[in-house]
This record gives C-alpha cells, sequence and structure tokens, in this order.
C-alpha cells in the first residue's frame, strides 16, 4: 500500500490488480489486470511507480500515460531483472529498483538515451561511426568503418526506414566501406568522402554515383578523400591523403557522364603543402582555407595568391599538431589538440588555450552546440562556453564518441561511437551537469583512522602531532550513478600552489613528510564554474625543539654567538688589512723588480759587446802589461754580466719560469777547475788557502752549463764571504762509480752556521741574524742552489760546525740513460785544424748588427769561414747558394727574425741537417721554449764567452760528423755479400751482419746464439751493435730478417709463409706484426705492390 496525501487517495497493490480507494470507493485500474503488484512508490514528479512481475512502469493518474521498463537481454542498460520487490527514487530522479537479480538503477529522466545500432537494421552487424548528417529532408546518414547507413525521418521513431550503403552489396553498392566526411551543398547534393574517392547521392535511384578526379598531370588522384566543402564561388576542396589538396568546380562534377575529371588546381608538396596527407580543410570568412595536417600542423592558404603560411602558436612561436579543426558560427577557428583546445581568431590570429585538466586526452571530435562547443575525447564528453571558455564535463558515462553531429532543427546531440548513437539535448545535459557536494568520508594518519568526536562528513578541523604528517583522505559526492563520474581536484593550501588531479579510479588522496603548520584541504569537482569546494583545516603540532620556548632559548644562545662572531670578524678584518698591506708591499716589490730585471735585460747587449771582443783580445794579446790591463776589464765585465744574469735568474725563479733545463754535453772536471781558477786569481792578496781534488781526470755529462755555473758560484761566493782570513776554501769533485753519482763538496773553515738555522738555509730570503747585520747578502743564493740541483735530480747537503766552517755537497746522478758517459784518459777536441782555407767549414752568422758580425767572425776566423746575412730572408738566400755546414743567427731581426728561419729551413730535407745556434739577448724561458719547438740546435744567452762558443759550434759540427757515419754504417748492415771492409769496426760488423743472414732461417738465432758463433762475448757484442747501428743486438737481429724478407717478397717466387720460415719465423701473426712495424704495411700489401 501507498499513501498518495496529494490526491488524496490509498494505492493498493494485489497479486492480480492496481486499486486506487478513495472516500471508501476502490477503483481497479485496467492497465494493471492480470499483473502481480510487488511494490510502489512515487517519483520526484509524483508519477506512480510500479514494481511488478512483468518489470517497471511509471503511471501518470492524471493522463493515464504510463512506461514500461523490462529487462532485456540485448541491452545492456535495461534492468537486470522483471521482478521487482522494492523501489526507491533519490532527489536526481534515478529510481533503484531491487529485482530477483539484485539492484538495477533505472535512470527516468536521465538527459542521455543510447541507441543500438541493432534496433535501426535489426541486424546483428555493427559499425563504429565517424560522420553523422541530416540533411535538408530530415533524414539522417550516418558514416563510419562498415559502410554508410541511411534513417529516413527520424532515428527515434519505433520503426524507422533504413538502407545500408557497402562495397560489394547489390543494391546499395559503394566505392569504400570507410565514410570519412557526409557533406550537403548549397543545392541540397549529398555527398560522402570516403577511401575510394568523392561520390554523389542520387535520390532518384537511391545510389550513389562516383567520381574520379586527378590533376592535370595525372600524377595525383582524389581516390582516398577525407573532407570536402563548396566555397562561395561553387568550388569544391578535396582535401586527400598522399593526393594533395584538389579544387574542381561543382557544376563539372554534376555535368560529367563518366565520372572521371581533371581538377582545376591541385595542392602538393611543390606549391608550399608541408605534407600531402591531409585530414581536414575549413574556410575562414575571408575566403581563406586552412588545412590540418596529419601529425604536421596548420597551414593557411590564401587562394588569391597561392601563398601557405604555416600557422604558430604567437607566444611560444611553435607549431602544433591538432586532432580536430571546426569553425563556429561567429567565425571563429576551435582546434583539439592533446589534453586542450585552441580558440583561434583567424583575422588577428590571437589563440586562447583552454585546457581540458586531462592526462593523456585526444581529441576525437567537436561541433557547435547553441553557445557552447561539445568536445568528444577518449576521457569523455566535455563543454566549452563560448562567452567565458568555462569547461564542464557533459555526463554520458564512459562511453568513447567518435563523432559529435547538432541537429538544431530538433536541438538534439548525436554522439557516434562503436555499434550505437547517443542521443541527448543540451538544456537537458546542462541541467544534469549539476555538481553534488563533495564530503570527505575518511581520515588516516601513518596508516590509522582517526576517529573524530562527530562524523568526519561534518567535521571542519583536525589537530595532529608533528608524527602524524602522513596524511590520507577519503571522499565521495554520494552520486551513484556511473555516468555522471566523477572528477574531482584538489589543493592543500599552505603546502600546494595548484591543484591536482585525483586518479579517475580512486577516491583517495595521500600527502606524505607534511610539515608543522595549519593547512586547508580543498575538494571540488574539475568542471564545477561555481568553484565550490569541501573544505577541512588540518593543523599538524612542531616538536618540542620548534616550540616557543625552545625558540626563546636558541635566541639566548644565538645572541651570545652572535656577539663572539662580530668579535672574530673584527679581528679577521684587522688581519686582512694587514694581509692587503702585505700585498701591496710585495706588488711594490715586485714592480722593482721588474723594473730591475728590465733594465738589466738592457744591458745585457752592450755587456756582450765588451766582454765578447776582449775575450778574443785576451788570446791575442803578448805584452804583459796590456794583457794584465784587459783582465781586469775581462774580470769586472763578467762579474758585472753574472750580476746581471744572477737579477734575471732570480726574477724567473720567483715567477716559476726557469723549470726547464737546457741540457748540452759538458765535461765537469774541467768546468769545475775554471770556476775554481776565477776565485782562486781572484784572490790577488791570498786571504784564502785554495785546495781542488778529484778522483778523475775527466767527466762528460749532459747538464744545464747556465744553472751549474749558478750552482758553484754561489757555494764559491758564499765560502769566500764567511771564510775569515787565513782561512782554506776546498773543493773535492768524487766519481761513484757504484752508486752512478758525481758529488761536488765545497769546504771551508769559516763562521759557520748554527744547527737550529740549518733546516732553514736554503728558504728564499732566509738570512742568519748572526750575519745580516755584519755581512751584505739577500738571501737567495742558497735558494738557487738548491731549486738548480733537484732540477738536475739531484740533491744538496749542508754540514756546519760553529767557528769551524761549513761543508756542501751537491751530488748528481749519472744515467746512461741520459746519454752520460765518464771517461779517465780523453778529452773530445775542440778544435780541428784545416790543412787550407777551402776545405774550412762554412759558417753563416745572421745578424743585423754589423758589429756583432765582425766579432762572432773573428771569434771563428782561426777555424772557420763565415758568409753573412743582416736578416732570416737574406740568410735563406744564403743558405740555398753557398749550402753552409752551420748556421749562427740572432733571434730578434727585422723583415724575418731567426726563429721564422730556423722553421722552414728544418721543414726542407736538404736544409734540416743544417745545426743552427741562436744567439738572443732574450733569456726567457718562452723564448727558449720556441726556440726548442723550432728545432734548434743550441741556444746561447749574450753575453757569451768566445771560447763556449767556439766550443758549442766544434761540437755541432762534430755531432754532424758523426751522424753523417752512422748513416754509412746502416748500409752495412743490409744483407749484402763480405766486402773489403775500410775499419775494425765495420770488419767487426760486418761479420755479424753476415753470421746472421748464414743462420737466418733458424728460428732459434738470438744473441745467445751470436754469441757461440762469433765467439765474442754477450756485452761485447752489446756495445759494439749498439755504437755502431744504434740497435740493440735483439734489434739488429730482427731488422736483418725483415730486410731480408722485404728483399724476398720483391722478387715473387715464394709465397708469404715460406719467405716467412725463410727468415726464422714459425708465428703467421707475429711475423706480419713485425714486418708492419718496419714497414708499415702487411706482407701481403707489400707483396703486391708493383
Amino acid at each position: 500500500m501507498l499513501e498518495d496525501k496529494e490526491r488524496k487517495c490509498l494505492w493498493i497493490g494485489t497479486e492480480g490488480e492496481l486499486i486506487c480507494l478513495r472516500y471508501g470507493r476502490a477503483e481497479s485500474i485496467p492497465l494493471f489486470q492480470d499483473n502481480s503488484v510487488k511494490s510502489l512508490a512515487f517519483d520526484v514528479d509524483r508519477n506512480l511507480l510500479i514494481g511488478t512481475d512483468n518489470g517497471l512502469y511509471i503511471y501518470n493518474p492524471a493522463t493515464g500515460k504510463h512506461n514500461h521498463l523490462f529487462h532485456d537481454s540485448r541491452n545492456s542498460h535495461s534492468l537486470s531483472n522483471n521482478i521487482v520487490w522494492s523501489i526507491f527514487s533519490d532527489k536526481d530522479s534515478n529510481i533503484w529498483l531491487g529485482t530477483d537479480n539484485g539492484v538495477s538503477l533505472a535512470r527516468n529522466t536521465h538527459p542521455y538515451l543510447f541507441i543500438p545500432v541493432w534496433q535501426l537494421t535489426h541486424s546483428s552487424e555493427g559499425n563504429l561511426f565517424h560522420s553523422i548528417f541530416r540533411d535538408s529532408k530530415g533524414n539522417y546518414w550516418l558514416g563510419g568503418t562498415d559502410g554508410l547507413l541511411f534513417v529516413e525521418r527520424g532515428l527515434i521513431n519505433s520503426n524507422p526506414q533504413t538502407r545500408w550503403y557497402k562495397m560489394n552489396k547489390k543494391d546499395y553498392p559503394l566505392s569504400h566501406n570507410r565514410i570519412r566526411h557526409i557533406y550537403e551543398d548549397r543545392t541540397g547534393n549529398l555527398w560522402i568522402a570516403t577511401d575510394g574517392g568523392i561520390e554523389r547521392y542520387d535520390e532518384s535511384t537511391h545510389q550513389f554515383i562516383p567520381y574520379t578526379i586527378v590533376d592535370r598531370t595525372r600524377s595525383y588522384n582524389a581516390n582516398w578523400a577525407y573532407y570536402m566543402f563548396e566555397d562561395l564561388d561553387g568550388n569544391f576542396w578535396i582535401s586527400t591523403c598522399l593526393g594533395g589538396l584538389f579544387v574542381i568546380r561543382k557544376d563539372k562534377l554534376l555535368h560529367s557522364a563518366s565520372g572521371y575529371c581533371v581538377a582545376d588546381k591541385n595542392y602538393t608538396t611543390q606549391d608550399g603543402l608541408k605534407s600531402m596527407f591531409i585530414n581536414q580543410v575549413v574556410e575562414d570568412r575571408s575566403g581563406n582555407v586552412w588545412i590540418m595536417l596529419y601529425n604536421n600542423g596548420i597551414q593557411k592558404l590564401n587562394p588569391k595568391s597561392g601563398k601557405f603560411t604555416a600557422f604558430r602558436l604567437p607566444r611560444t612561436n611553435e607549431e602544433i599538431t591538432t586532432d580536430f579543426l571546426m569553425s563556429d558560427s561567429e567565425g571563429y577557428l576551435w582546434a583539439g589538440c592533446h589534453n586542450k583546445v585552441l580558440r583561434i581568431n583567424p583575422v588577428t590570429e590571437t589563440v586562447t588555450e583552454i585546457n581540458l585538466n586531462q592526462k593523456n586526452c585526444n581529441i576525437l571530435s567537436m561541433a557547435e552546440v547553441e553557445s557552447s562547443i561539445w568536445v568528444s575525447t577518449t576521457k569523455g564528453l566535455w563543454g566549452i562556453d563560448k562567452k567565458n571558455n568555462a569547461v564542464s564535463r557533459i555526463p554520458v558515462g564512459d562511453q568513447m564518441f567518435t563523432c559529435v553531429c547538432y541537429d538544431k532543427t530538433d536541438r538534439r546531440v548525436f554522439l557516434g561511437g562503436y555499434d550505437g548513437i547517443g542521443l541527448c539535448t543540451p538544456s537537458a545535459a546542462s541541467k544534469a551537469a549539476k555538481y553534488l557536494p563533495v564530503h570527505i568520508t575518511a581520515i588516516t594518519a601513518n596508516n590509522q583512522k582517526i576517529t573524530t568526536d562527530s562524523s568526519v562528513r561534518y567535521t571542519q578541523n583536525i589537530e595532529l602531532s608533528y608524527k602524524e604528517n602522513n596524511l590520507s583522505f577519503e571522499f565521495s559526492d554520494y552520486s551513484y550513478d556511473h555516468i555522471k563520474k566523477g572528477n574531482f581536484v584538489y589543493k592543500l593550501e599552505g603546502l600546494d600552489k595548484d591543484w591536482h588531479q585525483v586518479d579517475e579510479r580512486s577516491n583517495r588522496i595521500s600527502y606524505t613528510n607534511i610539515p608543522h603548520g595549519k593547512y586547508t584541504l580543498f575538494i571540488r569537482h574539475a568542471g564545477d564554474r561555481q568553484k565550490t569546494a569541501s573544505m577541512l583545516s588540518v593543523t599538524i603540532l612542531p616538536p618540542w625543539y620548534q616550540t616557543l620556548w625552545a625558540k626563546m632559548a636558541y635566541f639566548l644562545i644565538i645572541g651570545g654567538l652572535v656577539g663572539w662572531i662580530i668579535n672574530f670578524f673584527m679581528v679577521k678584518n684587522r688581519l686582512k688589512l694587514e694581509q692587503m698591506e702585505k700585498r701591496q708591499i710585495m706588488e711594490q716589490s715586485q714592480q722593482k723588480l721588474d723594473f730591475l730585471s728590465n733594465i738589466s735585460h738592457d744591458l745585457k747587449n752592450p755587456i756582450s759587446m765588451i766582454v765578447t771582443p776582449i775575450s778574443k783580445l785576451l788570446i791575442d794579446v803578448k805584452d804583459y802589461h796590456q794583457k794584465s790591463m784587459l783582465e781586469v776589464v775581462y774580470r769586472n765585465a763578467v762579474s758585472l754580466n753574472e750580476m746581471i744574469h744572477k737579477l734575471l735568474e732570480f726574477n724567473r725563479i720567483d715567477r716559476k719560469e726557469d723549470s726547464m733545463l737546457i741540457v748540452s754535453r759538458i765535461e765537469l772536471v774541467s768546468f769545475v777547475k775554471n770556476i775554481y781558477a776565477v776565485y782562486k786569481e781572484a784572490d790577488v792578496e791570498e786571504k784564502y788557502q785554495w785546495n781542488l781534488s778529484c778522483n778523475t781526470n775527466s767527466l762528460f755529462m749532459d747538464m744545464d752549463v747556465i744553472k751549474l755555473k749558478s750552482i758553484i758560484t754561489n757555494l764559491l761566493s758564499n765560502a769566500t764571504k764567511y771564510t775569515p782570513r787565513g782561512g782554506t776554501i776546498s773543493i773535492v769533485i768524487e766519481y761513484h762509480e757504484n752508486l752512478q753519482a758525481v758529488s761536488i763538496r765545497i769546504a771551508d773553515t769559516g763562521i759557520g752556521i748554527a744547527e737550529n738555522e740549518l733546516p732553514y738555509v736554503f728558504q728564499r730570503f732566509y738570512q742568519s741574524s748572526r750575519t745580516k747585520q755584519q755581512y751584505e747578502g739577500t738571501g737567495i743564493g742558497l735558494y738557487l742552489v738548491k731549486t738548480y740541483t733537484e732540477l738536475h735530480h739531484g740533491k744538496v747537503e749542508v754540514a756546519s760546525t760553529i767557528q769551524k766552517g761549513t761543508t756542501f755537497t751537491v751530488t748528481f746522478p749519472v744515467d746512461e740513460s741520459l746519454n752520460l758517459s765518464v771517461s779517465s784518459t780523453q778529452e773530445p777536441e775542440t778544435r780541428e785544424e784545416a790543412d787550407s782555407h777551402e776545405l774550412k767549414p762554412l759558417i753563416l752568422i745572421v745578424d743585423d748588427n754589423p758589429e756583432m758580425r765582425n766579432v762572432i767572425q773573428t771569434i771563428l776566423a782561426d777555424g772557420y769561414r763565415c758568409v753573412f746575412a743582416a736578416n732570416g730572408k737574406e740568410g735563406l738566400e744564403v743558405v740555398n747558394n753557398q749550402q753552409p755546414d752551420l748556421i749562427i743567427s740572432d733571434l730578434m731581426m727585422p723583415v724575418m727574425d731567426g726563429i721564422e728561419m730556423s722553421r722552414i729551413l728544418k721543414k726542407n730535407l736538404t736544409t734540416a741537417v743544417i745545426p743552427i745556434i741562436m744567439l738572443t739577448a732574450k733569456d726567457d724561458k718562452q723564448t727558449e721554449r720556441k726556440s726548442l719547438q723550432s728545432q734548434i740546435d743550441a741556444f746561447i744567452a749574450k753575453p757569451f764567452d768566445a771560447e763556449i762558443l767556439y766550443f758549442k759550434v766544434s761540437q755541432l759540427l762534430h755531432n754532424r760528423v758523426a751522424y753523417e757515419t752512422k748513416a754509412r754504417m746502416e748500409k752495412i748492415s743490409s744483407p749484402k755479400p763480405i766486402e773489403e771492409i775500410a775499419s775494425q769496426d765495420e770488419k767487426f760488423l760486418t761479420a755479424i751482419t753476415q753470421l746472421i743472414e748464414d743462420h737466418i732461417s733458424d728460428s732459434d738465432l738470438n744473441v745467445n746464439a751470436l754469441c757461440n758463433l762469433s765467439g765474442v762475448g754477450s756485452k761485447q757484442i752489446y756495445r759494439k751493435v749498439k755504437q755502431l747501428t744504434g740497435m740493440s743486438p735483439v734489434e739488429y737481429i730482427k731488422s736483418i730478417r725483415m730486410k731480408k724478407a722485404a728483399m724476398l717478397l720483391q722478387q715473387r717466387k715464394f709465397t708469404v709463409s715460406e719467405i716467412m720460415y725463410m727468415v726464422g719465423y714459425s708465428n703467421a701473426s707475429y711475423f706480419s706484426k713485425c714486418f708492419q712495424g718496419v714497414f708499415g704495411k702487411t706482407p701481403k700489401q707489400y707483396a703486391s705492390e708493383d
């Protein structure tokens, strides 16, 4: 029974009828006779809901009309069962039914209606609809992937007349089943674009007439048509896949008898199209054609000029990839992109971006529906209000619709999808799209549910400890309609800057590690235009160490620290000021040193012009008085030069520019003796006793002469300075053969050094407090001694006793790997006498200073012929004409300097072997490095010692002769018969070579076997072969094997394998590797060459 207060009656349901009892009078409702009534209820419109054994009846007592809902196995949206036991109608007009098969939801007033395709065709075949169109006669055309469906005058009629056009169908054939676009022109002709071209509907025959459209060259056709429209001039624009954009007069198509037509124009990539794959074309009000390319952006075509323009976003100037393009009634263009829609003003090309707030959302179709744009996407159906661009979700469920069509006549929206058509009205959809309030249903902290005094739904704030900072919130809008599925966004104010979207499959929000503080949680529907949101205030208390009392304690502690820091920085600033003052003093000192170095550098050339001529005159002058005077001048000039050199030397050390050795071969014993003699001769008053001893007559080593001289002179200067009259100064040179080292020990019987000062004597600028006032000094001499000794991989040691004397011991390694040698009987020759002037070596002197050229000629006149050049360019001409044996060149010259001249000579094979000595007043590391990079053989700084220059010239010429001798010996070492040999060394080498050739096929031939065959010891063989060939015996044996192999390969009488065994190899890969290492080619490559 059900009381009806409005109608003042009582409704009674029985097993066989429905009775209305009013004022004691019972009235049976004939409609429900023989129906078993199980339940009664009212809906929101006061219609009577009657649950029976035969489904649900919705009955209007006033009009007597009814609607019958029942179970249909072909419709998943029908009732789950016909036996209805209970009924409940909610505020949203949803009717909930309790049936024998569970709960069912009857959408009585829902705006959305789905019409399955079988209901129209009464066939089990399906279709995926991509285009829906209502023509001017009220007929509906539904195009999809499986042909075209015609529905005559109404989709919701009970029994509409339909026709299905498909490929290979006899009564209603099509050229292709894939329907891309349906279009009606201005005169009422219906056209379709298919994957088989365009076709026109003939209403008289109910058939479609196909057209074949080609361009004028017959290279492209419109057989794969995607979209079409008619412009104001009666031209058809047809977009195609791979055929470009066709333009053809409509009347040409209509009057074509065969259907074969040549287009008036075809736009291709040659005309400016970026791609031949065109999805859609739209004409704006200015007559421009907007072209949507497949995955290649949008282009605008001006039909009058034929010019294409790529459309770009104004802000970023980037091209966009679109899924759909349309124009509305106001002339705006709408482009569907990934996750958003663009509203384009075609006149100004300004763009408004409308974000759908969906992830991975693709646009499937769009249509103008009254004052809004409906957008069908892979994430549902959305409406965009054209006035304010507000986005709202349209409740049509989870089904994906591939096309949207608005019927302005009936004011209905048709949605095409899989095997059916969705139908709804804009007004009802707008009403149904209202959003329900969102309520929080549960709160958890650290995975523990939080209980509140009242229901969580009505809780407005919560307070938690700092440990409860991992929070989760569950919420609901209490909507049980799956079509009105919620799409929510949330924000925790105080932590989040932007709104976040909730996963569609979840109604849970989670936050981890939330800092303490006050927050407000907002949750609302994503498309809610009113922006009404549910709110919850959340307070997370701070830990004890961040409370107000803790902060006060921190303030007191920090206050004390600030006082200490202020004092610290005051002290630090004071120290910084002192350091700045010290740095300024150092900079001023360095400026003075730089000035002194520059002046000293400028003095070197004049001193060179003094020292060099005097050194020559000392050799020639015989008069004792004149010679004594010249010796005084010479000694003072040399002393002045050494002072200048020491100033420059110290400046370079201080700048770390003197870390490279300029090595030359010297005889160490005589070198030290010469320096010793200078100091002994300078002691004219015989203030000291001088002693010199050595355990070897001569010792040849590769050393930096300048730095070695600085070491000896600094130690001797200190000895003479701190040794009183009558004291002893001694030098001891000892060669330690077992240690392969030589030591120079300089000892005095002076005032000595205190033991506590010994660790500091080698520090720069260090001066003893005992001697600083009495003896003048700079404190850099011993610093230079230690630095230069370590550059030679040596070491310096000091031992001293107060008032007894000091001993400095400098030790240098004698290393064979550095080409150092020791001799006790023979000194190298420094001069050669020529039998005649014509046989003397020719020396080229290149210097722009005539006086310097004359000085050098005077030094070399006894043993050499000299020719001259004023600059590098003239020097090159002399070299080409006279081929000198050696070149002495200045560095800085006009026209061409010495470095450039040397570089040119070393690049030429004929002149590369000529030794070059570079003379320069620029005694710095950069100049020295440039000289070495230009392959200059010797570098001598001005002023120079005449005897050293003469010795260097003689040494370089001697080395050149030795090199040429070695080259001749290389020829002897080639495989050949024994010939008459000029010397014992050549006889030895020839005999060894012959033994190797006789046993060359023996793979066991090695150094030991060679010793046994020759009867010579291994050490002697190693020394002799290394001396004569520059190779070890192993390398020499391998070189003869390789040369023999090369000779046999050139004869081309044997295979590579045979030759390998003939020269004593048994491993093919090793033989090939050795051969390639010598000749740069494999044996096969070598044999194949002519």
